[in-house]
């Protein structure tokens, strides 16, 4: 057991941008702990000022969703302070910014898998047909993302067709009341929107987040921004 000189030196509940460079290789274990420390647990970057925004706007989705209020929690820049996606990495959260939530629940995962798949075979059997041709390209296109993420062990509720998945109106119909919420109890348009996803368990939430951080580094383009100019929720 040792502890690598990267993740030592990462201090605070936000670690500053600068502690990714181009080159930077993660290991597995080091991006596993960062993902587990720093991307899903504690108060949100943007809600540091006013964490119990956060905390009350997650436990009404919980609620909403029948879940512990524990497996909700978010992700994206609205996390750390900035992106970590590789065609924006470093890129400041704002009020611009969205809000990427994501729940853990087997049971919601279960259902939106169970739907997805009944959709793409309907879709397959030509049961159902898509309205235009944006509407078609989506569905091909799901036709091969929505397998390989079942199998990863998580769905985005938006990229499952609402009209033919009750649960993923639901999840969504869940985002948007964490928005309402937050920007209620802000009593400001400080959210203008959210996504949900929905993983099966949280090994595989910290296992995606960790491989997305690996990729992100892989692919990422420079840091043009610094995060300490980003203006937090509250």
């Amino acid at each position: 057991m040792a502890l690598s000189d990267w993740l030592r030196s990462l201090s605070g509940y936000y670690p500053e941008s600068a502690r990714f460079t181009p080159g930077l290789k993660l290991t597995k274990d080091d991006s596993r702990h960062f993902a587990a420390l720093w991307l899903s647990e504690g108060v949100p970057f943007a809600f540091q000022t006013a964490p119990a925004i956060f905390q009350i706007a997650r436990e009404n989705l919980a609620q909403q969703l029948s879940i512990p209020f524990r497996d909700v929690s978010m992700t994206g820049s609205g996390r750390i302070g900035y992106s970590m996606s590789p065609a924006k990495f470093g890129a400041i959260y704002s009020s611009n910014s969205d809000v990427d939530l994501f729940i853990v629940s087997e049971r919601w995962f279960g259902a939106l898998s169970d739907q997805a798949f009944q959709f793409l075979d309907n879709y397959k059997e030509q049961k159902i047909s898509p309205a235009n041709d944006r509407q078609r390209g989506f569905w091909e296109d799901s036709l091969v993302r929505l397998p390989k993420n079942i199998q990863q062990g998580f769905l985005d509720a938006k990229k499952v067709s609402f009209e033919h998945s009750p649960a993923a109106k639901a999840l969504q119909k869940a985002a948007d009341r964490f928005r309402y919420d937050v920007n209620q109890l802000s009593a400001a348009q400080t959210v203008k929107d959210a996504s949900i996803r929905a993983y099966k368990d949280w090994n595989s939430a910290i296992s995606q987040i960790a491989f997305n951080v690996r990729k992100a580094l892989e692919y990422w383009e420079p840091v043009k921004e610094k995060a300490e100019d980003a203006r937090p929720i509250g």
